[in-house]
Parts: C-alpha cells; structure tokens; sequence
C-alpha cells in the first residue's frame, strides 16, 4: 500500500482516534533541526571570535613572527625543530583557540538570553484582563476542554491569558520562560469569534505546548537575525585597515556572508515547518479547516524564503489532511508558488497524508501512525546537505580550536584529528538518525544529500580556519580526493539511513525498545562515519606521499589494529545487532546462509593454507597468507551480508549474518594452525583470526553498499562472493589483497629517507667474543625469548646517506602475540641495567676487539631510544663512532632502527641521529 493510499484509508477516521494516535500523528520532533540552526550559530561564533583575535590583533602576531625569524625557522625542517616551532607560536595559538572557542559558546548562551528577555518582556505583557463577561468565559471553559483532551490540565499545564484589547496582543501567541509554565496568549476580540475559529487558535496555541518547543523557537528566531551584527562586528576592522585584505580574507568574507544567509534560509524553514504543523494539529483534531481558510486569507504572492509563516492558500494547503478536499473534489487550491524551503508542497504532492502502516511483517501486524507526506522535508535531501555540511564545519573548527590550545609537539599527532572526527560524526549521527527514523523519506536521497554535505563541509573553509582541511591535505590532488572521499562516504551514509529506518521498526514493537534501537543505530553510525572518513584519508596520504601500491595496501588491510579503527569495526556490529534485537528480527533464519559461508570461506582458507604454506620460505610471503586468508572469511561474510540484502533487504540483520560468517571462517582458518603446529595456539591468534576478517569485511561492506542496494538478480548476489573468494586464492585480486614482496617494499618505500640509497642487508650473525660472561648470557636469553615469541613476519630494509655515510636499518616485525612487543621493550630496558658496558669480536680492528658503551637517550614515548659510543683501534689510531638503537611499538608490530654515524660520539650528534631514526619508525606505523 503506497503512503497516499494509506493516508485516504486512514483519513475519514482521524476525527475519532484517540488523543495518543493523534499526537503520534502531528508530532514531528523538530529539535534536532533547532539543533542544525544551534550548530550553525555557534560555527559564526567561532568564526567571529576567530576573525576579531586577527583583525585586532589581540594576539601580537609581530611577536610570534619574530620568534621564528630570530630563530630561523623559516628555512629549517619543521618536523626536527617542532619544540622551538610550538615555543615561538603557542601562545599566539591558545589565544586563538580561546577566542574560537568563547565566540562558539557566546553566541548560543547570547541567543538564549535574548530568548529569557524576550519571555520575561512578552510575560510582562500578557497581564490578564479586568473585563469579564459570557464571551470570555466561554473563552475559559472551551481552553480547559482542549487542555483535558489533550492532556495539559496538569499543574506544569498551560495558563490562558486573554489579553487586553489594542496594545498588549495583536494577535494570539504563546510563550514560556525555560522550565515554566507556558502561556496562551489570545486577545480579548477572538471572544467573539465563531468557535471553529476559536478552536483553530486555541488548538494552534496548544499544539506548541505540546511539541515543547517554545523557547527552542524563540532561540532559533533570535539566531538567524544575531549572524548578521555579529559578522559586520567581526569583519568591520578591515574597513579601516586595507591592508589586512587578502585572498584569503576575502574568501572568508563571502563565505562567512554566504553561510550568514543559509542561515537565515534554515531558520525559516524550520519556523514555517513549525506553524505548519500546528495548523495541521488544528484541522485533524478539531476539523478546523473551514476557519483556516477564512484565517489564511487570500493569496499574496510569493512566499519570501526569509519569511517564517506561509500565507493564504498555501497556508491551507500544508495543513490540510487528504480528506478534506473543496467542495469541487479537487485538491486545495495552490495558489501562489512556495519556495523550496516553505514546507508547503503542490498539486498531488500537496495533500498531505495523514498516517502510515510500518513493517506488518516484523511487528506482527501492528499498525502505526506516524506524520508522512510534507514531513519528507525534514528528512529529505536538503536538511541532509545542511546536517552534513555544518557538522563537518564542526569538525574543521574543533580540531583547530584543539590543535591551538593543545600545542604541536606534546600529544600523539592523531590524537586531536581523531577525537575532533569521533565527536562530529557522533554529532552528526546523533541529529540525523532521530531525524530520518521519525520521517519517511529515500535512504538513497538522504544518503546523497549528506555525503554531499559532508563532502563540502571537508572541503570548503568554514569560519573560524585559516585553511580548509580537506583542501589541505589533497594539495594538488582535489580532482581525485573528492570523488574519491564521495565514494567512502556513501557507504557509511547509506548505512545510517537504513539503521534510521530499521529502528523505526523496534518503535512499532514498543516505545522503550525504539529508543533502544535509535541510541545503538547513533552509535553504529557514528562508527561508520568515522571508519569511513579516517581509513579514506590515511590511504589517500599516503598514496600520495609514496605512490606505491605495496604501502596503500599494508596501510588499508593493517590499518584495522591501530588507534581508534580498532574498535570502530566492534561498535557498528554491536549496534546492528542491537537493532535487530529491539526489531525482533528473527535471526534465525539466517543461520543455514552462515553456516555456508563459514563452511565455505573457512574451506577454502584451510586449502589455501595448505598449498602455500610450504611455498611461503618468506617472512614476507608468510604475512602475505595470512592477509589473504582473511580475505577469503571476510568476503565469505560480505557474501552473506550480500544474501541477507537481496532476501530482506533488512541491513543490520545482514551484517550480523556476514560478521558470524567470517567470525566463525576464522575460528576454522585459526583451528588449522592449531592442529598443524605449536605457533597457531593462544587467545591472540585466535583474535587476529577474528579481527582482521571483521574489519576487512566492515570495509569492504561500507565500499561496495551503494552497489550492493541496487536491485539486481537474486542469483547474481549468490554468486559474487564465492567468485571473490576463488579470486583471492587464486592470486586475481593480488592489486586489492597483496603480493608477497608487499612488506619489504612497504618497510623500503615508507620508512627509509628520502634521497638516501638502498643497500644490501648485514647478514652479520649475533656478536661473538661477547665479555663480560653475563653479558653473553643476556645476549643468549634475548634471542632465545625473540625465538620463542614466533613473529609472523620481520623485514628488514637498509640504505646509506651518501655523503656523510650515514647507515640505516630499519627492520618490522608483526607478532600474533599483543603482549609480545612490550615484552621486547622490557628487554631493552633490563639490557641497559645489566650490560651498559661490554666487548666483542670486530676482525676490522688491530686487536680484533670493540667496545661498545650504551645509555639511554632521549624519551619516546612507546619505544626506547638508546645512545651507543664505539671506540676500537685502527692502524694504530683509536677510532670512535656513535650509533642510535630506537624502538616503538604499535598494536602487535614492533618498528626498530639502528642508525650508525661515523662520528665521534657528540651530544649533537645523537640528537640528530634520534630524530631521524625516530622519523624514519614513525613513517612506517599509521
């Protein structure tokens, strides 16, 4: 049944449903687009505290400058000088970042306080009248008849004000300071009005007591008109000081201009949306709509974008329900045309329908009404270009704010970025969900309106930055990094819609178990949003920095193990199945497709295994297997996923379905290791076998859902998944999953110098002649505990500076074991305590003997940094070199560097050796 049938059905008895099926009927929820505005205001504050720090110069710019210029930082590299960098420009930074952060907070805590003014001045107003008479009595008695049916007779309900004649109301309003009781305001003269008229003002007034939005209007009123003082505040300086204009400036102008006046777009819109919907509460419960013709009027021309009430006929048309048609049998006249933004709609379109039938196959039948037809606006694709643009306006703002107030060199690089990215797509999640689950609406639509918004919003510059984050980090690559970015995020938009709309189904179930399944459709959301965003953008950085195949494939398949992608994967899963739970899906019924490809992807891994295992003499090439085996149980499950979409089309049950599927490929990939050999045992390979194909699968689903939601054969989507599989054992899709030599190129590509020369490995075997006896012993139990702790690949690459024949080799080794890197961090330390001082073999030396001096060095936070002075004779000269040991672990890798100088050991000089070992370990870990 299409919505415009359900909506004539169910229309003839709107009139006699109970009060709670109305309110279910006409109540929208609009806070979360007064949230849109909210954001959108404290974006200008920022921008507008932003753009008073620079115009007035209240951080001494002069000072900062000097600082680097006396400094000479100007011509250094600032990746070994970012300690003096962050000393010259940190105070400079905090005061910007405070001054971003006082004007986003300001400007909703001034648009609030306009709103208490605004109630205290109208409340001073609203004085009750002195004259009394049958009229106003009868007044009184109709608004206590409404207040009972509709259930605000409570001490917490609203009071009726019936105001003086002439000066104190020109027409009926409502309002309410923040935590009181609201007030009706209604002139005296509407005393003597017919009462389908009074009951059309009174049922007006009272359907915005009941949406509880008064004082979230009246906030929203005062934002739109506060964007424009405060941007002629703001940018009024470079009227008197020419020479602050730039290219730059200029560019934040019109935009912050231009954002000033969508702004004033969406704060009508949403006001229109408002009024309307009240006079549609109106018409359906008190079959007002003779009396809202008389109200509306004749035409008057277009409605002005700006304008926050519709007029005349078109008044008519947003409210009136499908039934109640002109005496002709025609729809409500359209009169004069409405803009985009009016929430009025046209022709067929026009009619608005009154309710909707949800799932009668996953609720057992059970129908429920909810507000359809014109309320597709707010779900639809405009508000979802606003959500997304302004949400990512919000990341690029609070990653600057933090960036400024936390400094440069003191925390994680990724910290900021990532917090700044969990926070806006939690953010954004958190206002589109509720929105798009309590409206219908196209999940394509609402997918394309916010990757759109959330494309611009990455890429444009929003107020309060110097410079776009998305155009900064393309550089040259713009053309490829949008369409590229567009892409990643429809997959996690999509994803939203469809966890909006399959919440909408624990709502038909119960009130509580809709709730529920809203918070957890946030959370999953959010997870994918962010997935999405960071994965994308750390392969596109490094893609473009190294142009190698084998670091974008290292990067996109290890990437799952590290910072917050770690746990990304886990939240969506759990949030799918959360919903699924709360819809009362019966997940039965997915068990027969898991249980074939589990079967099947874990075959087909263990075969695999089998073939190749002998062949894999590489540490390269082992680490190559593995990736490949979690290939083949992550597209087992997306090839579930994939049949669980074509059979339901119910997202969050396919997902789980994929993710037991590869789960369970893995249990059977890691039970093979166990039976064939001493190192598959232990929680921590049974979790990578669990993990990697988990986090591969939720890739490649968020990559590939617009493709897999369009309609084709059902025996299509069966036989794309186990294609996939065979192509990945077979070596086809070795440019997607890997090639065996990926690792060492990968280590060679990323972590050695640029301009330094690649060179052969030392195959030099462990020190001989080692004294002290404990020292050698020391040696021994090292290589003993490395043998035992069974890494499952170490690579090793080693070039030479060519003119002042600086050696470096930098060697990773992966491990299944996550306690095993720290154990190898722990060596190192009780290493220096036990044997800072010991002698070897070196045929190179007259005697045949070194010694060798170690003491710990610079801090590093993670690793160890180690300071090593050589001193041995040679042709009758004693010689001495320096050398820098540096580790650092991440997830279960372990980076380490060995950084040889032919120099005399120098304080300087190992400063300089440490920053570029310690450079050259964090180009290789993401």
């Amino acid at each position: 049944m299409t919505t415009l049938d359900t909506a004539a059905h169910l229309a003839p008895r709107l009139t006699t449903l109970d009060t709670a099926a109305v309110e279910r009927l006409v109540r929208p929820g609009l806070r979360w687009l007064y949230a849109l505005v909210l954001l959108d205001l404290a974006g200008a504050g920022a921008g507008a505290g932003q753009a008073l720090y620079t115009a007035y110069d209240l951080g001494h710019y002069a000072d900062a400058a000097n600082c680097l210029r006396s400094a000479g930082l100007a011509l250094a590299d600032p990746a070994r000088r970012v300690g003096e960098f962050a000393a010259c420009t940190g105070a400079y930074n905090r005061g910007q970042g405070l001054a971003m952060l006082t004007g986003a907070v300001a400007m909703p805590l001034l648009a609030g306080l306009l709103m208490v003014l605004g109630a205290l001045v109208a409340a001073r107003r609203a004085r009750p009248t002195t004259v009394t008479g049958p009229a106003v009595a009868a007044v009184a008695t109709r608004f206590a008849s409404w207040c009972r049916v509709m259930g605000l007779d409570g001490p917490r309900g609203p009071l009726l004000v019936v105001a003086r004649p002439g000066r104190h109301a020109q027409g009926a309003y409502t309002t309410a300071l923040p935590w009181g009781r609201p007030r009706v305001v209604v002139p005296l003269g509407y005393s003597y009005v017919r009462q389908d008229e009074l009951d059309l003002i009174l049922l007006h007034e009272l359907a915005h007591v009941r949406m509880r939005d008064i004082t979230w209007a009246a906030a929203t009123w005062w934002t739109g008109w506060l964007s424009v003082p405060v941007l002629l505040a703001a940018f009024g300086p470079l009227v008197l000081r020419p020479s602050l204009w730039g290219p730059r400036v200029v560019t934040a102008v019109l935009l912050a201009a231009l954002l000033s006046a969508i702004t004033l777009l969406l704060r009508a819109a949403v006001l229109r949306r408002r009024e309307c919907l009240a006079d549609r509460y109106a018409v359906i419960r008190g079959d007002c709509l003779a009396a809202l013709r008389t109200a509306a009027g004749p035409a008057r021309g277009r409605t002005s974008w700006f304008a926050g009430h519709l007029q005349g006929p078109a008044r008519v048309a947003a409210a009136a329900p499908a039934d109640m048609r002109t005496s002709s049998g025609g729809a409500v006249a359209a009169g004069s045309g409405v803009s985009w933004f009016a929430g009025g709609l046209r022709g067929r379109a026009r009619v608005v329908a009154a309710a909707s039938v949800d799932a009668r196959a996953l609720s057992g039948g059970r129908v429920v009404a909810a507000p359809v037809a014109d309320a597709r606006w707010e779900g639809g694709w405009i508000v979802a270009v606003a959500g997304g643009l302004w949400w990512m306006f919000a990341l690029q703002a609070a990653q600057t704010v933090l960036t400024d107030l936390v400094g440069f060199g003191d925390v994680d690089a990724r910290l900021v970025p990532s917090l700044a990215l969990a926070g806006a797509a939690l953010g954004w999640a958190a206002t589109m969900v509720p929105l798009w689950s309590r409206t219908p609406g196209s999940a394509w639509a609402r997918a394309a309106g916010a990757t759109a918004g959330l494309v611009a919003g990455f890429f444009l510059q929003p107020p309060g930055t110097l410079v776009p984050i998305g155009a900064t980090l393309a550089g040259g690559h713009l053309l490829t990094a949008v369409p590229l970015t567009a892409a990643a995020l429809a997959g996690a938009t999509l994803l939203t819609a469809l966890l909006a709309r399959a919440a909408v189904v624990g709502g038909v179930v119960s009130a509580a178990r809709g709730r529920v399944a809203t918070g957890a459709a946030i959370v999953g959301a959010g997870a994918a949003l962010f997935t999405a965003t960071d994965t994308v953008w750390t392969v596109l950085r490094e893609h473009w920095q190294f142009d190698s195949g084998a670091v974008d494939r290292h990067m996109f398949i290890g990437y799952g193990g590290y910072w917050f992608a770690a746990w990304t994967p886990g939240l969506i899963v759990v949030a799918c199945l959360v919903v699924a739970l709360a819809a009362r899906v019966p997940l039965r019924r997915e068990i027969p497709v898991v249980l074939a490809g589990a079967v099947g992807g874990g075959a087909v891994g263990v075969v695999v295994a089998q073939l190749r295992i002998g062949q894999a003499d590489a540490d390269g090439a082992v680490l190559h297997l593995l990736y490949d085996r979690w290939w083949i149980c992550a597209l087992a499950g997306w090839g579930v996923t994939l049949v669980g979409l074509a059979r339901h089309r119910f997202l969050p049950a396919a997902l789980v379905a994929g993710v037991v599927a590869a789960g369970l490929a893995g249990l059977v990939q890691y039970g093979r290791d166990v039976l064939t050999g001493p190192t598959g045992h232990g929680a921590h390979n049974l979790a990578g076998f669990v993990r990697g194909p988990v986090w591969l699968l939720c890739c490649a689903v968020l990559l590939t859902l617009p493709l897999a939601a369009i309609p084709v054969l059902p025996r299509v989507r069966w036989a794309i998944a186990p294609v996939a599989v065979l192509a990945v054992a077979l070596g086809w899709l070795a440019p997607v999953t890997g090639r065996e030599d990926d690792l060492g190129a990968f280590l060679a590509t990323k972590g050695l110098p640029a301009g330094w020369t690649r060179v052969p490995d030392s195959d030099s075997g462990p020190d001989t002649g080692v004294q002290p006896e404990v020292c050698a012993r020391r040696w021994a139990d090292d290589r003993a505990a490395e043998d035992a702790r069974a890494a499952v690949a170490e690579e090793t690459a080693t070039a030479e500076e060519p003119i002042a024949r600086l050696r470096l080799a930098l060697t990773l080794r992966s491990y299944r074991d996550p306690a095993a890197p720290q154990a190898v961090l722990d060596e190192t330390a009780e290493d220096l305590l036990v044997c800072p001082k010991w002698m070897a073999d070196y045929p190179a030396a007259d005697d045949g003997r070194i010694a060798v001096e170690a003491v710990r060095g610079s801090e590093l936070p993670g690793g160890y940094l180690v300071r090593v002075a050589l001193t041995f004779r040679y042709r009758g000269q004693t010689l001495r070199a320096s050398m820098v040991l540096a580790g650092l672990v991440a997830g279960g890798d372990v980076v380490t560097a060995s950084l040889a100088v032919p120099l005399p050991p120098d304080t300087v000089q190992w400063r300089d050796a440490e920053t570029i070992a310690t450079a050259a370990i964090r180009r290789v870990l993401p």
